[in-house]
């Protein structure tokens, strides 16, 4: 119920955007890009421990696997600034969203852990190139409204992620798993 409330309010402001100045609209974009990369993320996250079984992976292995993301994120470091610089911080905000997203379906149908591996360093690359593309686009939209709206952008990534995902995922394991106590009685 709470989280249902919370998305008609979303679609409710999301349809008085044409109110708004063309200003604010920008900050609701940016805040936009802020929240997706938050879903993308929690959405990998919770699905760790299927992966780990599905390729019987032990703690250590996955810990390993695990660690192709920073990888990932410390390869595109030195391209990222300079794919903003030369194509726009827009297009490498919108193009990173999508590959980021998508790369999703990648690390889900890995059937093999070199396929993880790699899917998991593409999923860090697009991270910190949509993460760089993301805080210059939220620069640009501060410097237009001349004073700090930075954090609250920020926060939109941490309220998905900390708790809002928490409550989706309790819901759905609570409503949809089938709980076995015979093993109590």
């Amino acid at each position: 119920v709470f989280i249902i409330g919370i998305l008609l309010r979303m679609t409710v402001s999301l349809s008085n955007l044409s109110n708004l100045s063309d200003l604010a609209r920008k900050r609701v974009a940016v805040a936009a890009y802020y929240f997706v990369p938050g879903v993308v993320f929690a959405s990998w996250a919770s699905r760790i421990p299927d992966v780990k079984q599905m390729l019987h992976l032990s703690n250590g292995q996955l810990g390993t696997v695990l660690f192709a993301i920073p990888i990932g994120q410390l390869l595109m470091m030195a391209f990222s600034g300079i794919l903003v610089s030369r194509f726009g911080s827009k297009k490498m905000l919108v193009l990173s969203e999508v590959l980021y997203a998508l790369v999703l379906f990648s690390i889900g149908s890995s059937t093999t852990v070199f396929h993880l591996i790699l899917s998991l360093i593409v999923f860090g690359m697009m991270a910190n190139l949509m993460n760089i593309a993301t805080n210059t686009q939220a620069c640009l939209v501060e410097k237009m409204y001349g004073r700090n709206i930075y954090c609250s952008n920020i926060s939109l990534f941490l309220f998905f992620f900390v708790i809002l995902q928490p409550l989706i995922e309790m819901s759905i394991y609570n409503r949809y798993i089938i709980k076995d106590d015979s093993q109590f009685e």
